[in-house]
């Protein structure tokens, strides 16, 4: 195995489930590079050996893209959670209280989970999180790779294919952005 992308929805430990892997095969990193270095995954092109990538869900990019990519890597995990509502909050919570942080950790006592749920921004990014999720079914579903999640991959410190190494250091709660009953780390 050489290459190997992650396809995920937002807020899904796909970050460090990266960096696992890279630190598990001393592979070189590709964060969101879609958004980086646009035309890296025009169709056709070469993926760099020695890889890990990780895209974003993105619906407006459509099902053929992704169906591509994944024909060009040797391996494919696709990641979501199983609670959606969880994904949706702790998107909010990046874009709006950690302006865009991806690594900012942040503590449940002090968000308002009712009061962010009822506001209009919540909606709109839960919708999105929806769209995505469909998406990531949709992939799944066209090319019988089944979707690990977070919930499992975590606890577990697997993916559902045990044949792929994870270094297990990036595995643990304390990378974890949502940091349960701890003081405030806003």
């Amino acid at each position: 195995m050489n290459t190997i992308l992650i396809l995920s929805l937002p807020r899904t430990g796909s970050s460090n489930l990266q960096r696992s892997l890279c630190s598990a095969y001393n592979f070189k990193l590709y964060f969101e590079s879609d958004k980086v270095q646009p035309g890296l995954y025009t169709k056709g092109k070469q993926i760099r050996p020695n890889s890990v990538h990780k895209l974003i869900i993105l619906p407006s990019k459509g099902i053929d893209y992704y169906l591509d990519l994944i024909e060009r890597f040797d391996f494919t995990i696709l990641l979501s959670r199983r609670d959606l509502k969880q994904t949706a909050e702790s998107f909010y919570i990046l874009k709006n209280i950690n302006n865009g942080r991806v690594n900012a950790q942040w503590n449940d006592m002090v968000i308002d989970r009712e009061g962010i749920r009822n506001l209009e921004e919540y909606k709109r990014l839960s919708e999105l999180i929806e769209d995505k999720w469909k998406v990531l079914q949709e992939i799944s579903e066209k090319t019988n790779i089944p979707i690990d999640f977070y919930e499992d991959v975590y606890s577990q410190k697997r993916l559902l294919n045990q044949n792929i190494k994870l270094d297990l250091e990036y595995m643990s709660e304390r990378r974890r952005c949502r940091q349960s009953g701890k003081q405030s780390l806003l």
